[in-house]
């Protein structure tokens, strides 16, 4: 009997607050098996009276686990509880053999408005990408797949939990295109840089272009895939049009040429290229004038209020005279591209001036002969008055 006692009295000196468990900076409190607190430190107390809290029976938890005090090999009992504006993780530890049990209680409330924001985020997340169009999936270093969003469901046709877990060869046939994707993944893993490839995908009855982003994503990698395939169809269809108007243009016998805000020559016809030569890079006005800086002439003014012009203009390097029209082109990003129409006119005008000038002279040999008749019929005139018949 003496001896459990003597061991009953070392147990609790071993429990008796030290100079470091007063000066820990969490509350730590000693609780009897009557539940009353027989001790708090320095932390506990301040965190009482900064919360306006007297009874420091709050740190308890509502109700001990059975047989709490009675075990024989007794384990501490962990909890969370909110006092005040706080959250603490509290963990209550009994003696074994003894009356008393410590609590300990750390101030987790920090971490858990970081895990609730945390978890605010990943739900965001996992709305957004949910909802987002494009496809976009997930793949860990060994390339199985470890997010699947709702659009990759609608373009490949599987659910998330037919691909999750798998590798991209138990999905996908191994064909050129599977290998060519494979290699991409594994590029990034490797050097950790972002790669963008066009894939042509064929499934469930149809070919599509897909647009592939790759990103590094930890020790895996992030993939969004958009469907472009109406994209590039319609820019098939633009390019055979304009091969078509480039050959249209190409082959009409007059001066066509486009060029854009900056000076930039975006179109010459043949016509022109024949008569100066090749582009080589050069801005409208060194390729037509040998000009430094744009012609002072120009009416880039009239082209942006976007009416066509038609005005005339002899050339100073061929001394040519030129019927100009000026078409104004819209472009999409918002600038206007000046087509002009050349039509050298240089003939028909030294013709209309030859014309002219024989128009002048018969006029005056019609004048001049006018002028001879009537005298003659003076002169037959004054016969008459003297009688000749």
């Amino acid at each position: 009997m003496s001896h459990e006692r003597s061991s009953l009295d070392r147990t609790e000196r071993d429990l008796r607050p030290s100079a470091e468990v007063e000066r820990n900076l969490n509350p730590i409190l000693d609780i009897d098996i009557d539940g009353k607190i027989t001790y708090q430190n320095a932390a506990a107390t301040s965190f009482l009276n900064s919360s306006g809290l007297k009874n420091p029976g709050i740190f308890l938890p509502e109700e001990l686990p059975p047989g709490f005090w009675k075990s024989e090999e007794p384990s501490s009992f962990n909890y969370e509880k909110t006092i005040g504006e706080k959250i603490f993780f509290i963990s209550l530890n009994p003696l074994p053999g003894a009356s008393i049990a410590r609590i300990y209680a750390f101030d987790i409330t920090q971490k858990k408005a970081l895990e609730r924001q945390q978890l605010e985020t990943k739900e965001l997340l996992a709305k957004v990408t949910g909802s987002v169009t494009d496809m976009l999936y997930a793949l860990d270093k060994e390339l199985r797949y470890i997010y699947w969003n709702s659009a990759c469901k609608v373009m490949i046709g599987l659910k998330s939990i037919d691909v999750i877990g798998k590798q991209v060869a138990d999905i996908f046939p191994e064909d050129e295109t599977t290998e060519k994707a494979m290699a991409s993944y594994r590029r990034v893993l490797q050097n950790g840089k972002p790669e963008s490839s066009l894939f042509e995908y064929r499934g469930r009855g149809k070919t599509s272009i897909l647009e592939i982003n790759i990103y590094p994503l930890g020790e895996g990698v992030s993939v969004f895939a958009r469907d472009i395939t109406e994209q590039k169809n319609a820019e098939r269809k633009f390019e055979i049009e304009r091969k078509k108007l480039r050959q249209i243009l190409d082959y009409i016998p007059e001066g066509i040429y486009m060029v854009s805000e900056n000076y930039d020559i975006e179109y010459v016809n043949p016509v022109l290229i024949e008569k100066y030569g090749p582009i080589e890079g050069k801005k409208c006005y060194e390729f037509f004038q040998e000009f430094d800086a744009p012609c002072p002439w120009r009416k880039n003014d009239q082209i942006h209020s976007g009416q066509p012009i038609r005005w005339e203009r002899r050339s100073e390097r061929s001394g040519r005279i030129y019927d100009l029209i000026d078409i104004p082109v819209f472009n999409d990003d918002g600038s206007i591209s000046k087509l002009q129409v050349v039509h050298d006119i240089t003939d028909m005008r030294a013709y209309q001036e030859k014309v002219e000038q024989l128009n002048v002279e018969l006029e005056a040999r019609v004048a001049e002969r006018t002028a001879q008749l009537e005298a003659v019929n003076k002169e037959l005139e004054a016969f008459c008055l003297l009688g000749f018949p």
